[in-house]
């Protein structure tokens, strides 16, 4: 039973969509911690030792910082240990009264769901090493990971050749994603085979057939008589699958990394085994990868590459800029982090770039690692991979088990492949690819200590004779199991509740459901969930819909203890304030929700609609400027703002900054109210800038020009064109229009001449053909 979970685990975990979602994640995490339990009530009643994997202390202790993080501190002891966090707390909850005890954890649900994780992690490493004891397991196991990525490689090559934008041809995606087999995300599909593909090549090496000599014909008998053939040439053919899965996946950090797996691969082989010859064998089969890979054709994978740099030869790069803002929360947090599974909150507080895009992860586990879990985080989980290689590496230099020396290669060869891709993703964070890591851990780790011939001991690690000792792990495993029964449930009994809550809530029928009813689905939420902030401020909600502003007040603080980093919970509970006459509270939480989320407009125009109801027209004109400063493409939304707050269009115009989008939408404004001076000046001072600061587009320049032609300036309008088409020579339908005023005007030599350069850039255009017939007076051209 107990290898059979193990196995499920390993199965399920990737076939699960990757185990990102809860009822996923319960059955891994919570199958996970079964199986070590498991193991320790067998080896309780057998009265015998577990092995002592190496780097369990520092694992241990490594759980330990989640925990801390998630206990309540006095407040002096967070604000000497984090100053930024008490920072962060106090801002949030100063107004209403900073509690005595606060946690290091700016996210407390993210926090606690984390800890769960890396528990299951911990469990399934120490379990692998239990299981892989067995010889007989070892081997077993390797069949089991061979067959499975060799049916998940095939089925995702299939499901990439006949897509119908659903995983498995049944599940739609919900918000959007880049799929290849069970995954949402590519990329993470690769990093689970970047881990497999260098274990399948070390079978493949070493079930190489042993040569026979003799001539050419008994030596070709004599290797295909082998049994050892036959499984070389499978394991070859699943090598092959699965490398190509990886490639046809358009992963850019899947194919560096599956490429630097089988480099490392080649280099332990001849530098470690002495066996040259080895590394042609290595070449063959990443020859026959490319191969097969050029069957599908390479220009898929070539333009995917091609987008790192941008038009310019700059690297377009995202994640660079990622990168830069967490650095600069790093410098904040770098003592005892921000808390894991804070990352998705704390970051809008650092982000540099504008628009609504939400970056979920760092896009770099490391940098994550260092933000969420402090300097000391980052050093054990270090120092903790750093003791299983050395330990294991010892072991594996006086191996002479041909077949372990073969897997402890591709295990090290895996491990460094998804490190390696960690540096440009998430890989760690996705639950089956953080459990394979492990798996691998713990492959690592066997492969250099599980004797696979001869002598009766199964493993060189020491077992733990302390039998006694077994009782506080397996009732600290059974409380564990419990809590994530508890937890996982919750979640997704409050996120079903919740659902509820939202289609009736808000509702344009007031008869359609009763406060009652509303308030019972956002309690059931809270009780399924209660570190949920959203379900506390939809419970401070109901109370609103009521009118009982005094009955809102402490939940939606709730939602704000539990997410001090949520502008909207922030700006909720400001709006009360002011609404109960406490404008100093009010302000300073609308103040404060605009500043945590510096991204979200609409938090913004909240306070600058406040501040120009007050009178405050100098401080609302100076927050309406920096967001269009940041969100330049949006300025419509601050302009309809500023009308609506009385002020003029010298106010207004103050307000604008010198970005082409703002200008060009203030022109607009001023021609709607017929001040077409004003107007033509302030669309002309914005296509002057519009070159420099983003990609040019006939629509604005085509937009001016009817601006002219509709006040019959047709010279102004053919003056703009001509300027238009020095901007961008490749567009034809400039061309066209340019000519139609010159045919209009009587100049026909120039309408033919623009005619032509447009036909050049649009050879099959019927109407530049036909004008041009016509002008010239002659046959088709």
């Amino acid at each position: 039973m107990i290898f059979a979970l193990f196995v499920f685990i390993l199965v399920f975990s990737p076939t699960a969509f990757g185990s990102v979602e809860e009822w996923s994640q319960l059955v891994m995490e919570g199958g996970s911690l079964l199986l070590c339990l498991l193991i320790l009530l067998q080896y309780r009643v057998e009265k015998r030792g577990f092995y002592r994997p190496p780097g369990l202390l520092l694992l241990l202790c490594f759980l330990m910082i989640p925990v801390l993080q998630f206990i309540p501190l006095p407040v002096d002891m967070v604000s000497f240990i984090s100053p930024k966090a008490y920072e962060i707390y106090s801002g949030a909850l100063g107004e209403t009264g900073l509690p005595e005890f606060i946690p290091l954890s700016l996210s407390l649900k993210g926090t606690l769901h984390e800890l769960l994780r890396f528990l299951s992690y911990g469990a399934f490493y120490f379990s692998t090493v239990q299981i892989l004891a067995s010889r007989e397991n070892f081997r077993r196991v390797l069949v089991a990971i061979v067959v499975f990525a060799s049916i998940l490689a095939l089925f995702s090559i299939v499901q990439h050749l006949l897509p119908n934008g659903r995983i498995y041809w049944l599940r739609p995606l919900t918000q959007g994603g880049t799929p290849f087999g069970p995954y949402v995300n590519r990329n993470h599909y690769a990093g689970l085979m970047e881990m497999i593909f260098p274990l399948v090549v070390a079978l493949f090496f070493y079930y190489r057939p042993v040569v026979v000599y003799g001539r050419f014909r008994e030596r070709l008998a004599g290797v295909l008589s082998q049994m050892r053939t036959n499984l070389h040439l499978l394991t070859g053919f699943s090598a092959l699958l699965i490398a190509l899965s990886v490639f046809l996946s358009l992963s850019r950090g899947g194919i560096v990394s599956i490429s630097l797996s089988m480099m490392i691969f080649g280099l332990l082989i001849i530098v470690m085994e002495g066996k040259g010859r080895r590394g042609l064998l290595i070449m063959f089969l990443f020859m026959l990868i490319l191969l097969a890979v050029g069957w599908f054709g390479w220009d898929p994978i070539f333009d995917r590459f091609s987008r790192i740099r941008g038009q310019e030869g700059e690297i377009a790069e995202l994640r660079l800029r990622i990168w830069g803002d967490v650095l600069k929360g790093i410098g904040d947090f770098w003592t005892a982090g921000s808390g894991f599974g804070s990352f998705v909150h704390l970051y809008p507080l650092y982000q540099g770039f504008s628009g609504d895009r939400i970056a979920t992860h760092a896009h770099n586990d490391f940098l994550e690692l260092l933000l969420e879990g402090g300097i000391g985080g980052f050093l054990i989980f270090g120092v903790f991979i750093f003791i299983i290689l050395r330990n294991s590496w010892g072991r594996y230099l006086h191996r002479r088990d041909p077949l372990a020396r073969y897997l402890f290669i591709g295990a090290l060869s895996g491990v460094s492949a998804i490190l390696f891709h960690s540096v440009t993703d998430f890989n760690l964070h996705i639950g089956a690819n953080g459990l394979y890591f492990a798996f691998l851990l713990g492959v690592v780790v066997s492969a250099s200590a599980t004797r696979f011939h001869g002598r009766r001991e199964m493993m060189s690690l020491l077992p733990v004779r302390h039998v006694r000792k077994y009782s506080p792990a397996i009732i600290s495993i059974t409380l564990i199991i419990t809590a994530l029964l508890l937890v996982k449930t919750g979640t997704i009994i409050g996120e079903v509740k919740f659902r509820q809550f939202k289609r009736v809530f808000p509702s344009k029928d007031k008869t359609a459901v009763s406060s009652v009813a509303l308030r019972r689905l956002a309690v059931s939420a809270v009780m399924a969930d209660p570190l949920e902030p959203s379900y506390r401020y939809a419970l401070g909600q109901t109370f609103i819909i009521d009118g009982d502003l005094e009955g809102a007040i402490p939940h939606i603080t709730e939602a704000v203890r539990l997410n001090p980093l949520k502008g909207e919970y922030l700006q909720g509970l400001g709006t009360l304030f002011l609404s109960l006459g406490e404008s100093g509270k009010g302000e300073a939480l609308l103040r404060r929700g605009s500043v945590v989320q510096r991204q979200k407009l609409e938090l913004l125009e909240r306070y600058a609609s406040w501040l120009l109801a007050q009178g405050r027209k100098e401080e609302g004109v100076r927050l309406i400027k920096e967001g269009m400063e940041r969100e330049p493409k949006r300025a419509g939304e601050l302009f309809s703002l500023m009308i609506l707050g009385g002020l003029g269009d010298d106010d207004i115009r103050s307000a604008i900054p010198e970005k082409f989008f703002p200008i060009f939408r203030f022109g607009e404004y001023l021609e709607a109210t017929g001040k077409f001076s004003k107007a033509e000046a302030a669309y002309l001072r914005a296509l002057s800038l519009y070159p420099l600061q983003e990609a040019p587009r006939p629509y604005y320049y085509q937009r001016v020009v009817r601006f002219y032609l509709k006040r019959k300036e047709r010279e102004k309008a053919i003056r703009l064109l001509n300027e238009a088409v020095k901007v961008i020579p490749g567009d034809p339908g400039l061309r066209i229009s340019l000519g139609r005023l010159y045919e209009e005007e009587g100049i026909l030599y120039r309408a033919i001449e623009e005619y032509r350069k447009g036909l050049l850039l649009a050879p099959d255009n019927l109407f530049l053909r036909n004008r041009l017939e016509e002008l010239l007076g002659r046959g088709p051209l």
